[in-house]
C-alpha cells in the first residue's frame, strides 16, 4: 500500500508481544533490525524495502512525538493490518476512538485483497 514503484509481492505479518521496553526504546530495537535486515537509513517513505517493522499500538499508549506515533497514525486504512489483528486480538478497541476491531474492519477503506499465508501454500519465503 502506498508503495511508489513496482515490487514483488511481500508478507505481512501481525506479532503480539511483551516487552520491558518503553515504546520509544522499542522503535530503536526495531529500526535496527531493520538496517540488520538491509533497510537503508535514508529509505523514501514509499520505496520498496526488505523489511519494514512498524509499531501499531502499545497496549492503551497515545503517543505523538517526533520518531512515533502511537497508534500508528494509518493503522485503520490498512485491511492487511486489521484484519491479522482481528484474528489475534479480537477484543481490541483502539485507544484513540474506543471502536472495536470489527468496527475497524467494516469501516476499513482498504480495497485490496489479502491471501491468508496458510492459504496461500506451504512454500517458504
Amino acid at each position: 500500500m502506498g508503495v511508489a514503484v513496482e515490487q514483488q509481492d511481500y508478507l505481512n505479518r501481525i506479532i503480539v508481544i511483551s516487552t520491558e521496553l518503553t515504546a520509544p526504546e522499542l522503535l530503536a530495537v526495531c529500526q535496527d533490525a531493520e538496517v540488520i535486515l538491509g533497510r537503508p537509513g535514508n529509505h523514501a517513505a514509499a520505496a520498496p524495502r526488505t523489511m519494514d517493522i512498524d509499531i501499531i499500538t502499545y497496549g492503551n499508549l497515545v503517543l505523538s512525538s517526533e520518531g512515533l506515533i502511537l497508534p500508528h497514525p494509518r493503522y485503520w486504512e490498512r485491511k492487511f493490518v486489521l484484519v491479522p489483528l482481528a484474528d489475534i486480538e479480537p477484543t481490541f478497541h483502539d485507544p484513540v476512538t474506543g471502536r472495536s476491531i470489527q468496527q475497524l474492519v467494516e469501516g476499513c477503506p482498504d480495497t485490496s485483497s489479502i491471501e491468508r499465508w496458510d492459504q496461500v501454500g506451504s512454500a517458504v519465503c
